[in-house]
C-alpha cells in the first residue's frame, strides 16, 4: 500500500474487498473466481460460510466518510504475469 493511495484508508479497503471480486475476475480474463470462503466451492471441506451482510448504502457511507463520496475511485492493480507459487513454512 502506498501512502496517500485510496487503500491507505481502512474504510476504502473494507468496501473494495467486498465489491471487487467480479471486476477482478474480468480483469484477469476469467483466470480467477470470486472467493466465497476459505476453500473452493468444489473442495470437500467447503461448508456454509457466512455471507457478507453489507449493503451498497453502507459502502457509499464508508466511501463518503473516507472523502470519496460522489467521486470516481481509481485503483491501480499490479499483476505479476509469471509469479511462482510459494509455500510458507
Amino acid at each position: 500500500m502506498l501512502p496517500g493511495a485510496p487503500t491507505a484508508d481502512i474504510r476504502v479497503r473494507s468496501i473494495t474487498s467486498r465489491s471487487t471480486a467480479t471486476p477482478v475476475v474480468k480483469l484477469l480474463n476469467g483466470l480467477a473466481v470470486p472467493a466465497v470462503g476459505c476453500v473452493p466451492t468444489d473442495h470437500p471441506w467447503f461448508g456454509t460460510p457466512l455471507q457478507d451482510q453489507g449493503t451498497s448504502r453502507r459502502g457509499q457511507k464508508l466511501l463518503a466518510e473516507a472523502g470519496y463520496g460522489g467521486k470516481k475511485l481509481k485503483l491501480k492493480v499490479a499483476i505479476r504475469p509469471r509469479a511462482r507459487a510459494r509455500c510458507i513454512r
